[in-house]
């Protein structure tokens, strides 16, 4: 009985969740190439196109099922430096860019303030599925000609981090967010 009376109450919960109206959210940013240490210095500042259906559970808690994705250009002179081990004036590289692409989960609580405005501080913190593929490269230099073929793989994501939205009007926020995703 308490089985059947949980379960009830569980999918009343969800279905009023799922059929209540949702929040829409497309985001475009910068996207910086923080880490590992051969990928940040190697890569330049890129830029993020994103989007997410958000589900407010209460006042303060919304999950955001979503999908984001990254794109990085290779920086040229510190590649070649990395690759030769040193400034090679005959050396050139072409190709390269990094893409990113991920889905996944977000969890956003809205700390709540005193004076109740129209700016709302909030934490984030998600997970998912990425994947990433850098396209070949190919490097030419003085005396060879070398192939560095498509590398692609897929794997697991975490992050979090911290943000504030700015009511705009009915349904339209305008928020900054900063955060951090292995």
């Amino acid at each position: 009985m308490h089985k059947k009376m949980f379960f009830i109450v569980a999918l009343a919960a969800i279905s009023s969740t799922l059929l209540a109206r949702p929040n829409f959210y497309v985001n475009t940013g910068i996207t910086k190439p923080f880490a590992p240490e051969d990928f940040s210095g190697n890569y330049h500042t890129g830029y993020e196109l994103g989007g997410a259906v958000g589900f407010m559970i209460t006042q303060q808690f919304e999950i955001l099922p979503g999908i984001h994705y990254n794109n990085f250009s290779l920086n040229d002179a510190n590649f070649i430096a990395d690759f030769t081990g040193q400034d090679n004036a005959y050396a050139a590289v072409s190709g390269g860019a990094a893409h990113f692409w991920d889905m996944g989960v977000d969890f956003k609580y809205l700390v709540p303030t005193k004076k109740a405005g129209k700016t709302t501080p909030y934490v984030i913190a998600g997970a998912g599925l990425a994947s990433r593929t850098i396209t070949e490269k190919e490097i030419v230099m003085e005396k060879e000609t070398i192939i560095d073929p498509k590398q692609s793989s897929q794997t697991a994501w975490a992050g979090g981090g911290i943000g504030f939205e700015i009511l705009m009007g009915g349904n339209t926020f305008f928020m900054v967010e900063g955060r951090f995703n292995i």
